[in-house]
């Protein structure tokens, strides 16, 4: 039984060590008592192991595979578009071969701007007999970094060992949030890269592992038809005008809590027949405040494709003129969460709309 160390560094693949033994067919260097007449391994000699009819000889290999360190990050239940406030989660695993020793494993993932670190939510998960000499608990975070808007987390192991002969991992899990900036808009690309360097157990320059991951930004897109569904033409005070409103989301992420607004123009009064009359695409059916001279909605969600009809009824007042027009419009407002949720997006923003990117 003996032990072997390969020179590093070395490369992933199949190190092959072959043990060779030969012998002879007599005692001594020249046969018994170094008698025999001729030349050990010639056709008066003896038989020895150089081939040929010496064929003394036999071999045996054992092959040592030769492990790689390996990096590989995901997102948990990935979803197609993540809107304003949603929270990504990431999953990091980090692969360290048999029985091998990573010093200095720094752990490094730079978040794009529009993402950001949700504080204590990394966990750590080490497989049995794999350690950390620093054992860290939650990243070191610096905004800014390596470029404005970007941040940078790390994660220093000190030395991940393996004392096991089989490869082992070491999980790590966290969460983003989708942050509600102006350079976070639908269908834009929020990427991240992650990086673990280390000193490789046989020797030779710190090497590098990298992978990342891109979300996309998805935002709800409100569209509003109003139309006038009676007689226009020859209207006199007193005379009622019937409305159909349709809401619709031709965006990528459900709109949340919509809320319709009307308040009527001077001219206009006395809504009556306020009601909703279709809803497709499983939207919510809303309630209604009618205060007579304007109503609103209560909140509804409304998902991607969704609709929402919505009918009632004016009455021209007593102060109109003959050929006077009158213009009557409806508003909306919606977010991008289910209830209030920190970080989500609204209307709130002073003469913005969801067209402005604001």
């Amino acid at each position: 039984v003996y032990t072997g160390t390969a020179p590093g560094p070395l490369v992933a693949g199949t190190l092959t060590n072959t043990a060779n033994v030969t012998w002879t067919s007599l005692p001594g260097t020249n046969g018994t008592g170094s008698a025999t007449p001729g030349a050990a391994g010639t056709a008066t000699g003896e038989r020895t192991g150089d081939g040929a009819v010496n064929d003394h000889f036999t071999a045996d290999s054992a092959d040592v595979e030769v492990g790689q360190a390996n990096l590989v990050k995901s997102v948990l239940t990935p979803l197609s578009r993540y809107a304003v406030g949603d929270v990504v989660d990431y999953q990091v695993v980090i692969t360290v071969p048999a029985l091998a020793q990573l010093a200095n494993a720094d752990f490094a993932d730079i978040l794009d701007e529009g993402l950001t670190y949700v504080p204590t939510s990394l966990g750590i998960v080490y497989g049995a007999g794999l350690t950390s000499s620093l054992a860290p608990t939650d990243f070191t975070r610096t905004d800014d970094t390596p470029v404005a808007g970007q941040e940078t987390l790390e994660l220093a192991f000190g030395t991940l060992a393996n004392a096991t002969s089989g490869a082992l991992t070491a999980t790590l899990t966290y969460q983003a949030t989708v942050d509600n900036i102006l350079a976070v808009q639908n269908n834009a690309p929020l990427d991240n890269a992650v990086t673990l360097d280390f000193d490789p157990p046989g020797g030779g320059s710190t090497l590098q592992l990298s992978d990342g991951e891109t979300v996309t930004v998805g935002e709800p897109f409100l569209t509003l038809n109003k139309a006038i569904t009676s007689p226009t033409a020859g209207l006199d005070a007193g005379d009622t005008v019937s409305f159909e409103i349709t809401v619709g989301n031709t965006g990528t992420t459900t709109a949340f809590e919509v809320v319709l607004a009307d308040v009527l123009p001077a001219g206009l009064e006395n809504v009556t027949n306020l009601q909703v009359t279709s809803t497709t695409g499983g939207a919510e059916t809303p309630t209604f405040t009618n205060n007579g001279s304007d109503w609103t909605t209560s909140g509804f969600d409304l998902p991607v494709g969704a609709t929402v009809t919505i009918t009632f009824d004016a009455t021209l007042a007593t102060g109109v003129i003959p050929g006077q027009q009158i213009q009557n419009s409806v508003d909306a407002t919606f977010t991008s969460q289910d209830g209030a949720t920190s970080g989500e997006r609204d209307g709130s923003t002073p003469g913005s709309d969801q067209s402005d990117d604001t």
